[in-house]
């Protein structure tokens, strides 16, 4: 039963196939069963809590009151807010927090019927460096890594552990775990979701996005959450856009940036692209190289600008109204540092570091407003691209994947997020999408980037090459 697809399991409670309560138990055996080997929960709502709500949802049901995801549990990230329940942002800093209000997209999810299952593991407040400490493994190869930072996401939907989770993207944090999961995850165009109820690090890059185990399932979840909300005033309320399954993607002109010995992205994976791109070739669209210089700039601006707007946003963390406090201090000044000596993992300090560095007066026009003049750029020469081109078709990740334990260089993180970060420096939506091919028994993906509000054209290319290639009917496991 916990194989199933969100679509499927709606169908089999809508014609009263299983129950809301026979469904909530199979996904908690099947949490009881893996976890703890995947360790993808941080926080587990208590199972009568749970049970009590499955058959309440059952009794809606009964009465004709269903919403549209009734009784069907989900997950998100633990840097969503949920009331009355834990939200820690998988930092110390946070380890009781208790959140008194609702994430926006919680709650749209919970008015529709879903169930809140938990919350799941990530890199501290989401930010992704050698220092990491996630626990959670990839379901595929328990040794290998899930790329970046929300990797709680799509572990427990790769481990089946729940139908869909929800979680934030703030440079690839969805993606490229996704990539390495064998799910598909979706970064929205900026604005397209509400970001309140998020503990933000960098609210001018991060974007909340669903992890599915298929495109029907994406293009349903991620219609629900859409829409302008008066809590978030960087939303805006263009519609969504369905799905058309039965639409060709004949007219489609996918662009593919050319490789360049500027930045290292592996042959393997040049290889591996190389050959997507004549598999979407078969299926009707047109696939043409170009260039995008702005590419080999992409790593130093997402760096420098997401340091600098964590140096800010973290700043409010401080032990005084909430979180962690030390017991011993001499004064304010005192309380404040010990607090966040403590609190904060050495990956967070260095991100506060780099961002106090650069917007320091003496290095402010020599980074940051550089900085941010190229992410200008980059946004003008990303859209002179659209004006010929539907989407744009790269990589995830620039290597392959990696054992957990191996200390990648600081040269290798740099280039890591080079293709997934032209998203959210953009604002560009962009999708990570399964493929059939493994590298040491793991998934391998790729990525497409699509123009502001145009989902739609991204799933129709995806669906099209999904049912294709197979990609949601396989069957094949490594645990």
């Amino acid at each position: 039963m916990y194989r199933k697809t969100v679509l499927q399991l709606k169908g089999l409670l809508e014609n009263k196939k299983i129950s809301s309560v026979e469904l909530m138990k199979a996904y908690l055996q099947r949490i009881k069963q893996v976890d703890e080997q995947i360790q993808a929960y941080i926080t587990l709502q208590e199972e009568e809590i749970l049970l009590q709500s499955a058959q309440e949802a059952d009794q809606r049901r009964s009465q004709g009151k269903a919403g549209i995801l009734e009784g069907i549990p989900m997950a998100v990230s633990d840097n969503i807010c949920t009331q009355g329940m834990k939200t820690t942002g998988a930092s110390f800093m946070l380890n009781s927090f208790v959140p008194p209000y609702q994430a926006t997209v919680v709650e749209k999810y919970l008015e529709e019927g879903a169930i809140l299952v938990g919350k799941l593991d990530m890199d501290e407040f989401g930010i992704h460096s050698p220092y990491s400490i996630a626990k959670v493994r990839n379901p595929w190869n328990l040794q290998m890594t899930l790329g970046s930072s929300g990797g709680g996401s799509s572990a427990a939907v790769a481990a089946e552990e729940i139908p869909f989770a929800l979680g934030v993207d703030g440079g690839g944090d969805l993606r490229q775990p996704a990539h390495f999961c064998g799910c598909f995850a979706l970064k929205p165009t900026y604005g397209r979701v509400s970001r309140y109820g998020l503990i933000s690090v960098a609210p001018s890059f991060e974007q909340i996005g669903s992890v599915t185990k298929t495109v029907e399932d994406m293009d349903l979840l991620m219609g629900l959450l859409t829409g302008k909300d008066s809590k978030d005033p960087t939303t805006h309320s263009q519609p969504w856009v369905p799905l058309e399954k039965d639409l060709a993607i004949s007219e489609m002109k996918i662009a593919l940036p050319h490789f360049s010995d500027l930045f290292p992205c592996r042959p393997s994976i040049q290889k591996h692209i190389h050959k997507v791109a004549s598999q979407l070739e078969t299926l009707g669209a047109r696939v043409e190289e170009v260039e995008l210089p702005m590419l080999s700039y992409v790593p130093s601006m997402y760096q420098i600008l997401t340091s600098a707007e964590a140096s800010s946003n973290l700043a409010r963390i401080d032990g005084i109204r909430y979180g962690h406090r030390a017991e011993r201090y001499d004064d304010l000044s005192d309380l404040y540092q010990k607090t966040r000596q403590e609190g904060f993992g050495l990956g967070v300090k260095e991100k506060i570091l780099f961002g106090t560095y650069v917007l320091s007066a003496s290095h402010y026009e020599t980074y940051y407003q550089k900085a941010l003049k190229l992410r200008t750029l980059l946004y003008q020469e990303t859209n002179q691209i659209f004006q010929s081109y539907h989407m744009i078709l790269t990589p995830v990740i620039p290597f392959p994947v990696w054992n957990r334990e191996e200390k990648k260089s600081v040269q290798d993180y740099y280039w890591k997020d080079m293709y997934t970060a032209i998203a959210n420096l953009t604002g560009f939506p962009a999708l990570s999408i399964p493929t059939r091919d493994r590298i040491e028994g793991v998934p391998i993906g790729f990525q497409l980037i699509g123009q502001a509000g145009k989902e739609h054209q991204l799933l129709q290319v995806a669906y099209t090459y999904e049912q294709q290639e197979g990609i949601s009917k396989r069957k094949e496991k490594s645990w």
